[in-house]
């Protein structure tokens, strides 16, 4: 056999075998492709965050100085569940949950907006767990609400747009509010933290005392002091007592006197459960911050006139509970009164405690927006 013939042999099945398995890589992953789009599709539309373990666990990455550069697709931002309606949306909603607690609170309420038509964003605030990660300032929070809200405009073009704010996030929703153009035709507000009682005030300015004039060792302590008292009573309301307590102890020693030990049993029944016990120091700080913006805004809207605050004169029903410990149903009722919010209507829940607000009065909330 010649040298040709023999190299011909030879080259020409290669030849063959390559081009055949050309021909099969392309024609399966033609058949694979609708189905990862399909996939990728139900994850964006589907797209939840799990129940976190510790809801100020950090998971997400960057900032939202630029909203351009987080926009996972035309509609998400990290931190961003939707919960998307069967058939076209009659409305749509923003839902901010407060400081600390799981996001997940607000999912029954989303859920019960999606069967009445509602489309729904709920939002996690940074700093905690599925939010952006290092967005821990009042700064922060407005900016990563005024781009969570961009979205829900653009989705809802000329439909309404709704507000609900659980604790701070009804803080943050009053004054993102108040300093912008946001369209919200409605508000629903769930236990507010903008207006205290006495004991809660003496509270918020003890802890806002406390971290601004300390060096930044003690500062680390109080932190870490603070993050331990909320692992141990999980409820603001109970800490900022403790913090009153604290602060009028320390009247009669140095400021540098060390906050006494607060370690964590995981005895606790909810040890482990709702919060990480890794990093005391880390939720303590996102406290403090918390604190400290809650009296910057309490002031703000004390000292406002009520030409300042008419924007926020929108239909707003305010959910408060007859046991809430944290904000005072009685100074929210001065506050409208002051700034003629004439707008606003408040229902009072029997025996329920500031946790309760949530999954309260679906059925006022429902006639508020005009869906029975």
């Amino acid at each position: 056999m010649s040298k040709k013939k023999l190299l011909l042999l030879l080259v020409v099945p290669c030849v063959a075998m390559g081009a055949l398995w050309t021909w099969i890589s392309k024609n399966a992953s033609l058949h694979d492709a609708p189905q990862t789009a399909q996939i990728l599709t139900q994850k964006n539309q589907n797209s939840t965050v799990s129940a976190p373990q510790n809801p100020f666990e950090y998971r997400g990455k960057g900032s939202l100085s630029d909203v351009s550069k987080f926009v996972v697709d035309a509609h998400h931002l990290p931190g961003m569940t939707w919960f998307q309606t069967q058939n076209a949306p009659v409305a749509f909603a923003l839902l901010v949950p407060g400081m600390g607690s799981d996001p997940k609170v607000m999912d029954e309420l989303a859920t019960k907006l999606q069967h009445d038509g509602i489309e729904s964003c709920r939002l996690v605030l940074g700093g905690h767990h599925g939010g952006p990660r290092g967005m821990v300032s009042p700064k922060a929070w407005k900016s990563q609400i005024q781009s969570a809200y961009k979205l829900v405009e653009k989705r809802a073009k000329n439909k309404p747009i709704y507000y609900f704010g659980y604790s701070m996030g009804g803080t943050l929703g009053v004054l993102t509010l108040k300093e912008s153009h946001m369209r919200i035709d409605k508000m629903v507000l769930l236990a507010p933290a903008i207006a205290f009682d006495a004991t809660m005030w003496r509270g918020l300015q003890a802890a806002k005392k406390l971290h601004h004039a300390t060096n930044d060792k003690i500062q680390l302590q109080l932190e870490r002091w603070l993050g331990n008292l909320w692992y141990q009573t999980r409820d603001l309301g109970r800490c900022l007592k403790l913090v009153d307590t604290f602060d009028q102890q320390q009247t009669a020693h140095h400021p540098a006197h060390n906050p006494p030990p607060s370690a964590v049993t995981h005895q606790h029944p909810f040890a482990g459960h709702v919060l990480s016990e890794k990093n005391p120091q880390e939720i303590g700080k996102i406290l403090f911050t918390a604190f400290a913006m809650m009296i910057d805004v309490a002031n703000q809207l004390s000292s406002s006139s009520r030409s300042a605050t008419k924007q926020l004169n929108v239909p707003t029903l305010v959910i408060a509970g007859e046991k809430d410990t944290l904000v005072s149903r009685a100074k929210m009722g001065q506050l409208k009164r002051q700034l003629n919010l004439s707008a606003w209507q408040f229902i009072d829940i029997a025996n329920a405690a500031h946790s309760d607000t949530p999954k309260a009065a679906y059925d006022q909330i429902q006639q508020h927006l005009g869906l029975k």
